[in-house]
Order: C-alpha cells, then structure tokens, then sequence
C-alpha cells in the first residue's frame, strides 16, 4: 500500500468539524465507490460550496505523478463576492473609521472587486483583484465558486 494523493488545508485557526461533509463525500466517492481523487476533486468541493468549508479553508490536493518523477499540486480558493472576495476576507471593521461590518454590496469594475464603507462621510475601502494563474473550476452559481491553480514540482 502507498500513498498518492495528499489533501491539505490551510486554514490558519483550522476547525476539523467544518470540513466533516467534504470528508463524507470522500468517503463515499474515493473509498466507498472508489473514483479517482484528482477526477473527482471538483465535485467534492462543488457540493460543499454552501457548507463552512469554503469560507473557512483553502484546499491543497497533491497527488505523485507516476508518469514522470514529480508531484502535481493544486490549490484549490473558493470565492464570493460577498463572503471571500477571490479568496479573501473582507476586513472586519474599515480601516478609517474603524467601523465594524460597514462594507457596502461589491463593486465589479472588470476583474476587481471593490467595497466602500457605508458610514456617513468616511471615504474607506478596500477592493481585491482576481489572482494571476488560477482558474475557475466549478460552475458559477449564487453560491459562489472554486477557482484552482496547478502546481508540479
């Protein structure tokens, strides 16, 4: 027996009971069924896309390539333009009022993501751009989505 696929998460306070439906769905999918890991990667994490693992935790999948020496790696980000603006957290409070949970509905200026504070008369901010080299990976929905970017090492 050997290990092929790693799957990591990178969440810096990690709560194990937050990932239990991605890890009921691997059970069943890779275990139970016995699908292919980096084929079914997407799936998983599409059908945990409303559960608290994907506003909690970033998903690393590595996985050793048989075919040349190496290992592929993907990290996988979900992303919301309300929850986890291409991967990241809205500030808890504005910088320049310090006011908490002021941010207004996003902004789409192209690619970016922008936030303004809805205290009268502060001129706070913030906005995020999409990342280079990630791709979205699951369907887009209301709900929001993945994105992923491929390693190999």
């Amino acid at each position: 027996m050997s290990i092929d696929n790693l799957i990591a998460f990178t969440a810096k306070e990690f709560h194990a009971s937050l990932i239990t439906p991605f890890i009921v769905d691997f059970t069943f999918c890779i275990l139970i069924e016995g699908y292919d890991v980096n084929a079914s990667m997407t799936h998983m994490l599409s059908a945990t896309s409303q559960s608290h693992l994907a506003r909690h935790t970033n998903v690393i999948h590595m996985r050793l390539n048989t075919k040349t020496p190496g290992v592929d790696s993907a990290l996988y980000v979900f992303t919301h333009p309300r929850w986890r603006p291409w991967g990241n957290r809205l500030p808890p409070a504005c910088p320049k009022c310090a006011s908490p949970h002021s941010w207004s509905d996003v902004t789409n200026k192209g690619s970016t993501y922008s936030y303004f504070c809805r205290r009268d008369k502060c001129s706070g901010w913030c906005s995020f751009a999409k990342p280079e080299g990630f791709e979205m990976c699951t369907a887009e929905s209301n709900r929001g989505h993945w994105m992923k970017q491929v390693y190999t090492v």
